[in-house]
């Protein structure tokens, strides 16, 4: 797929975390002049790609999944894992969370929406989860780059040139220590520094998600994304800073959601950017429209509705 090429397509839409809110997936496709044709939201010359955790949270999951399936069974998207996703098919195929009563209870919580619209709909949950298993993990395509939480070199190498291949397997359910394990973490759920009690409001120690495309020269209250009020303004301890990546301005346009951030829609850097803006929590639903040859984001080029 390129602009010289034979191929319909000029550009791609990157769409953030959609958490089964399917009107508000509808008016976003409508909005960037996608068209349902025969149960099909189609563009003439544009292609999605979604960034994962479509599911749990919103009232119309089962719709949201329909749409993104649809769109991806003929060729009008691509989809990519997110951890909402992973822990689906974690509950309904991992021995390990199972053995786990603590994990496995957690979960539950969390895919009760998902879960309650798919009681007594055995099949559909059935295919549901092999349709998940089939999809990646991670995706550089055209120029771009596509994750869930992280783009993290290392870890999408461990993934990728993996005999497991980019998608979840059963072995990735089943043995949960290992180099593999550790790589889909980073990429599904970001990397996290943990605070110790003692300079927290906190009673105990409080792990939280960190800004991973930084250098690590940050505050405690600055490296959270979002900032976390609860951590003092004192610089980070030297031996944190290689949990940050120093995501460098020469590498390609990277997109990822998971993080829910609610602040105004621009790059995070030129060629970096957040797509979830916490739709599972009221806020809105966005996308970046990417066309062919652009080298450097702008906010002209975010979609929120």
């Amino acid at each position: 797929m390129s602009p010289s090429s034979s191929d319909r397509y000029l550009g791609i839409d990157v769409i953030g975390d959609v958490h089964g809110e399917a009107q508000k997936l509808r008016r976003l496709l409508e909005r960037l002049g996608y068209r349902e044709k025969s149960g099909v939201y189609r563009h003439p010359c544009r292609l999605v790609v979604f960034l994962g955790d479509f599911i749990n949270r919103g009232p119309e999951i089962r719709k949201t999944i329909h749409i993104i399936r649809s769109m991806q069974m003929a060729g009008e998207a691509r989809v990519i894992l997110g951890n909402h996703e992973y822990n689906a098919i974690a509950y309904a195929r991992g021995l390990a969370v199972r053995a786990n009563p603590s994990k496995h209870a957690k979960i539950e919580a969390q895919l009760a929406k998902t879960l309650a619209e798919y009681h007594l709909r055995a099949e559909d949950w059935i295919e549901l989860i092999d349709w998940l298993m089939g999809l990646p993990i991670c995706l550089e395509m055209h120029g771009i780059r596509c994750v869930h939480a992280c783009w993290h070199k290392e870890a999408v190498r461990t993934v990728v040139e993996s005999s497991l291949g980019n998608h979840i397997t059963f072995s990735d359910l089943t043995e949960t220590a290992g180099p593999r394990s550790r790589a889909l973490k980073i990429l599904m759920n970001g990397i996290k520094i943990t605070a110790p009690a003692s300079i927290t409001l906190r009673k105990a120690p409080l792990s939280f998600r960190i800004k991973w495309w930084m250098n690590g020269h940050l505050t405690w209250r600055e490296a959270g994304y979002p900032e976390e009020p609860s951590l003092p303004s004192s610089p980070l301890p030297e031996d944190l800073h290689s949990s940050f990546l120093s995501y460098s301005l020469s590498n390609p346009l990277t997109f990822f959601g998971h993080y829910g951030f609610p602040k105004p829609a621009s790059p995070l850097l030129p060629n970096l950017a957040c797509l979830d803006f916490g739709v599972a929590k009221g806020g809105r639903l966005g996308a970046y429209r990417w066309s062919f040859g652009e080298k450097t984001l702008s906010e002209k080029g975010f979609v929120l509705v």
